[in-house]
């Protein structure tokens, strides 16, 4: 046989590239899975984000809809509550704050240059699991309502 047919006897069976997919699957793969490791625990950070300002913005509401000032800690941690539940942030509930002015007071006279408002913020760290790996990240949230002073009047 000629060496003419032995190189294309060889390239039939692969020749010196045998083996070389199972290679390159060995190096890609484990860069594939990290990166949809990372797809997911950003789409799942982004989601708890989401969740958080969810629930200062029900809290703060709750809290600028309340006529008995006593009351309004208890209606915003309320509120955020269940949102928490509800979005799959329980390990977050009981953690947002609220700082208020004027929740039962008559309106402010013009130009008073403020309105009475409700402040509700909320931290709280969350854990994403991979198994072997566990990231946690702080999620952060803010919103101010204003006191909706003609309601039930």
């Amino acid at each position: 046989m000629s060496d003419l047919g032995r190189r294309g006897e060889e390239r039939e069976r692969g020749g010196d590239e045998a083996g070389s997919l199972s290679l390159e699957t060995v190096v890609v793969l484990p860069v594939i899975l990290a990166f949809f490791a990372f797809v997911v625990a950003a789409g799942t950070l982004q989601d708890d984000h989401g969740t958080m300002d969810a629930a200062v913005q029900a809290a703060a509401r709750s809290g600028s809809l309340t006529r008995d000032p006593s009351q309004v800690q208890q209606n915003v941690t309320a509120a955020a509550d269940v949102v928490f539940k509800q979005g799959g942030l329980s390990e977050c509930m009981g953690t947002v704050g609220v700082a208020f002015n004027g929740v039962g007071a008559a309106p402010p006279k013009p130009p008073a240059g403020y309105y009475n408002v409700v402040k509700a913020e909320g931290t709280c760290t969350v854990r994403i699991n991979f198994g072997l790996l566990t990231l946690s990240r702080k999620v952060t949230g803010e919103f101010t309502s204003v006191v909706d002073t003609y309601r039930g009047r």
